[in-house]
């Protein structure tokens, strides 16, 4: 138990010893009378001196029992121990205040955001007294100050607070609380305080922790959080696969329920010249992703955006999600393999057809393009979008060298191993491309003779690309197939084995996809000339999603976090930066002092920064919204930012966790913007209504005795 006034216990305890020296002062004192009756007499006084001492008793317990209740009343006992952090310093005292500035402190009811609440308990922790000296923390992806130190300067502190927006990124607790902690360290002050005030989102302070401050250093939680946490968001917006001229594209919305109804939403989709309405019912605690498809006549890039329809919940900022795409010509593929074109069947042979079906030109031609590596050197091969090596025989050096290159400026290969040559030049161009190619397994070469057939899959990564396209029947799809050839693996690191997509029944990798820089690189090891799965219904449809992952590259092309630093590899068509320009696609999205750097990949001295290519890096990027990089009228590569989808989940942590995990052998407390009118503050209305029933049982004693 605490109190607010504890000067008013002092004075109380001075007060009391009053009615007790009214009480000697007043009591009654004996008259003697000359009577000869005196045994008669002294009975009655006797009588009469034993009454009035029960009720003189009784008076003076109840007027020490009405002072005390008073001084109670003006102390304004409370039940918990008061806040950690009073709003008025006392004595030299430094303090710091992190002010949560993330997408969540957004949301609120009635047109109050969380964010004024938080904003109105800086200004008040801030509010100037002497030997208070401070510093402000804007928790959001990167913490911000004012000054790197604590100040006195509580007027500036106090303006950039009131001016201070929420920001569209996710907060990183921890950094900011690590920043805090720094200034504090520094502080030469008698008193360390450390304010933090946000809406305690579990998704960003379910992972935080005070272990870098100082012992001595009171802690005080303020929470900014609502009643009302339902909330209603489009999480993500993506194509399925890359889109590609004449062909369906599927594009996908996910939307996000966090309520406890199920929720009935309409879903507009405005890309381009493309209008579309989705209709869906998301369940309670659940998402749903709602799916149309596509077809684009025309390359380039297009923009736009997915919004909820007439959806009023707490939270609009994530009503909506931007959107952009390249949509693409039929990609060039190049298929490198010493098998004639006219062996009917090979392994090459069924390679060719499937990528004829997957990549069907709208003009009816082929998209492959057959080269025999053995008979034109790489100086004559083409540049393509995916390159394509099937029994290719051994590379020469400059071939490997091609390879490497192309790939590390984000083109696509899916290398088919069954030789011994395969592992050989697999190493190769593993030691050409350096730290940026991390295979997941060896092909063991030494093993290539070992006879391999009638291999069955024993284990398949159901829900990602490729097979995810089979639905949950994968496994029973891929049941009959057999597979013969390829090369016994061996596991590099544990790390990197979730980029083993498929593995045979002797342990063996059958299939890992891989990032190489920017580039990917797929390895199906089995021979399709001696296998059976080239008859089967799932091999176009698994290669087709295979060859399209390829084709994306390993660079990112979705939505970029708002707040979060990011790379783009910029098209290998360009070839200096000097004449781009980066800027706002859409009038809705906001423009900023600069919009990142254009580089090369490597530095100027370096001769391989000339293959490796230039990119589009933004340290601190804003958003929501498009934004592209142009070459003349032309866009070459755009990227669309929202805030984070977990920003969405409005769920925050309670105070029980608050003070017992992260404040955990610390002094902290907690408060609201309400705490001071809480029950824990009436009290004294009661002790008032006490003293009143004393007094009203001070008359009715005196009555009782006739006085």
């Amino acid at each position: 138990m605490g109190f607010l006034n504890p000067w008013a216990i002092a004075i109380g305890v001075l007060a009391v010893g009053a009615p007790v020296v009214v009480h000697f002062l007043t009591r009654p004192v004996p008259i003697e009378y000359p009577l000869s009756t005196i045994r008669l007499l002294s009975e009655v006084i006797q009588q009469r001196r034993a009454r009035n001492r029960l009720r003189d008793w009784l008076i003076l317990l109840m007027r020490i029992a009405a002072i005390c209740l008073l001084a109670a009343t003006f102390a304004r006992p409370t039940l918990d121990d008061g806040p950690a952090v009073s709003r008025t310093a006392k004595g030299e005292t430094a303090r710091v205040i992190v002010l949560d500035v993330s997408q969540s402190m957004a949301a609120g009811n009635a047109g109050a955001q969380r964010f004024a609440q938080g904003r109105s308990a800086a200004i008040e922790f801030l509010d100037g007294t002497r030997g208070l000296q401070a510093a402000v923390v804007f928790a959001g992806a990167k913490p911000r100050t004012v000054f790197d130190q604590i100040s006195p300067n509580l007027l500036s502190l106090r303006g950039a607070v009131e001016e201070a927006v929420v920001r569209p990124e996710q907060a990183d607790a921890n950094a900011g609380l690590q920043l805090a902690a720094r200034i504090l360290s520094d502080a030469k002050a008698e008193k360390r305080e450390l304010v933090i005030i946000s809406d305690f989102q579990r998704s960003n302070w379910g992972t935080a922790s005070l272990d870098g401050l100082p012992e001595e250093t009171d802690v005080q939680f303020h929470a900014v959080t609502s009643t009302v946490a339902d909330n209603l968001a489009i999480t993500d917006v993506r194509f399925a696969q890359q889109p590609i001229i004449g062909q369906p594209a599927q594009l996908e919305v996910e939307v996000a329920n966090y309520s406890d109804h199920d929720k009935e939403i309409v879903c507009h989709v405005n890309l381009d010249r493309w209008q579309q309405r989705l209709v869906a019912n998301v369940p309670a605690r659940g998402m749903r992703t709602l799916s149309q498809s596509l077809t684009m006549d025309e390359a380039g890039w297009i923009n736009g955006d997915v919004s909820l329809v007439s959806n009023l919940d707490v939270l609009s900022a994530d009503d909506s999600r931007p959107l952009t795409v390249e949509v693409r010509d039929t990609p060039g593929v190049v298929l490198l393999s010493r098998q004639s074109e006219l062996a009917v069947p090979s392994s090459s042979w069924y390679l060719q057809q499937a990528l004829n079906v997957t990549l069907a030109r709208a003009d009816g031609g082929t998209a492959v393009t057959r080269i025999d590596p053995m008979r034109i050197h790489s100086n004559r091969w083409p540049v393509a979008d995916l390159f394509v090596i099937d029994h290719p025989g051994t590379l020469d050096d400059d071939g490997i060298s091609f390879l490497a290159a192309n790939v590390r400026r984000g083109r696509g290969l899916l290398y088919v191993t069954s030789e011994l040559a395969d592992a050989m030049n697999l190493k190769r161009l593993s030691e050409s491309l350096g730290s940026g190619f991390q295979p997941p397994v060896r092909l063991m070469s030494e093993s290539a003779s070992r006879s391999r057939k009638d291999l069955f899959i024993s284990r398949v990564s159901a829900r990602r690309e490729p097979f995810r396209t089979l639905g949950g029947a994968v496994e029973s799809a891929l049941r009959p197939v057999r597979f013969s050839g390829g090369l016994p693996t061996t596991n590099l690191g544990e790390g990197l084995s979730d980029q083993v997509l498929a593995e045979l029944s002797d342990s063996s990798a059958l299939l890992y996809v891989t990032s190489a820089d920017a580039g990917k690189i797929g390895v199906l090891n089995a021979d399709l000339g001696t296998s059976n799965w080239p008859f089967q219904a799932t091999f176009v449809p698994i290669l087709g999603e295979l060859v399209g992952g390829l084709l994306r590259g390993g660079m990112g092309t979705g939505s970029v976090d708002c707040g979060d630093p990011f790379v783009r590899l910029l098209p290998p068509t360009v070839q200096e930066v000097e004449s781009l320009v980066i800027r706002p696609a859409t009038e809705t999205t906001p423009a900023a002092d600069e919009y990142g750097k254009l580089q090369t990949t490597g530095s100027s001295e370096d001769e391989s920064s000339k293959s490796g290519g230039f990119v589009w890096a933004w340290e601190d990027p804003i958003g929501p919204g498009v934004y592209e990089v142009q070459q003349g009228m032309q866009t070459i590569m755009a990227v669309a930012m929202a805030a984070p989808a977990l920003e969405s989940d409005l769920q925050a942590l309670d105070e029980t966790v608050l003070k017992d995990r992260v404040g955990q052998g610390r002094r902290v407390a907690y408060s609201t913007p309400t705490s001071e009118e809480t029950e824990d503050d009436r009290w004294w209305t009661w002790l008032i209504v006490a003293c009143l029933m004393g007094l009203i049982a001070e008359v009715t004693v005196l009555r009782g005795f006739r006085v």
